[in-house]
């Protein structure tokens, strides 16, 4: 990371999540010495996964390990950028890769080829009607800074050459759903409304079709305010409750593997996935010092 001089510091991940990182390890001797003097009530481990950004790809080997051992968790900090206020629920996420198959032809001859951008735009039409009926109909949970299900597409290829008809379209599209929502009904109209375009496409040739594949998971988190990890959380930051997020962390994972968890780090979200990403100094040094209240809270007995 880069010191920019103006109380930040600047480099990729320096928000989400290697500044959490770097305060937990700078806790480590703290930890390790109330460990070895017998003053911990509770013991404290320290995991990092990783491809938490393709996927959630490490932490389920991690909980699958966790869960073969018999370890006991009794609560889990994830520490995501929050701004160190604590995240009790946030969203879902899926992402879904859609490969469209045409028929090339020479652009004078269009009607003998099946265009598949244009097919797979039809497709995205169709996702962006179901994510604006969501913004305007669908449920809402005011806990969340963004409090509907949303959907967009994020990734579009295809094409070799302007003057021939595209044989080939592969976009990713994605669906962020909020707790007790299901998802798979927007993935179903997606499927239902693909099935009449290959109808149209297959007159033409037979050669052609759509596919959807799932290709990442990580589902809605809530946490349970009876947990341990929840309380501790409010005695440390002098609050009750804590905010629903749209963005979506480990903890929905956790969670589901009856980890309870809290969402809590330093730094912003908005600051996330920017060429310009960074963290206040003073955001680090307020993460630094609730993380050595948090060590000598285990130190007392409840």
């Amino acid at each position: 990371m880069t010191d920019g001089g103006d109380g930040r510091l600047y480099g990729r991940g320096s928000a989400d999540m290697k500044g959490f990182i770097a305060c937990v390890l700078a806790q480590v001797p703290h930890f390790a010495k109330l460990a070895t003097d017998g003053k911990l009530t509770q013991g404290i481990g320290i995991a990092l996964s990783y491809d938490e950004e393709v996927g959630c790809l490490g932490v389920g080997r991690m909980i699958d390990a966790l869960v073969e051992d018999g370890v006991q968790v009794a609560g889990c900090l994830v520490g995501e950028p929050t701004s160190m206020r604590p995240v009790i629920a946030h969203k879902g996420i899926a992402h879904y890769r859609c490969r469209v198959k045409g028929k090339a032809a020479h652009s004078s001859l269009t009607p003998q080829g099946v265009n598949a951008i244009e097919f797979a735009a039809r497709l995205i039409t169709h996702i962006r009607k179901l994510a604006d009926a969501e913004a305007a109909f669908g449920h809402r949970q005011p806990l969340y800074d963004v409090p509907f299900t949303t959907m967009q597409t994020g990734l579009v290829h295809g094409g070799v050459a302007c003057n021939i008809v595209p044989a080939d379209c592969e976009f990713m599209f994605e669906c962020r759903w909020l707790p007790g929502d299901d998802p798979q009904r927007l993935v179903s109209s997606v499927a239902d409304y693909a099935a009449t375009l290959v109808q149209e496409m297959k007159a033409v040739s037979d050669e052609t079709g759509i596919d959807i594949e799932p290709a990442v998971y990580s589902p809605a988190f809530e946490s349970d305010p009876a947990s341990s990890i929840r309380q501790y959380v409010a005695s440390l930051c002098g609050c009750e409750g804590g905010a629903g997020v749209a963005y979506t962390t480990e903890a929905g994972l956790f969670s589901q593997a009856g980890m309870p968890c809290v969402v809590l780090g330093p730094g912003s979200i908005e600051q996330a996935h920017r060429p310009d990403e960074f963290i206040e100094v003073a955001q680090l040094q307020a993460c630094y010092d609730w993380l050595g209240r948090l060590a000598d809270e285990l130190t007392q007995a409840r």
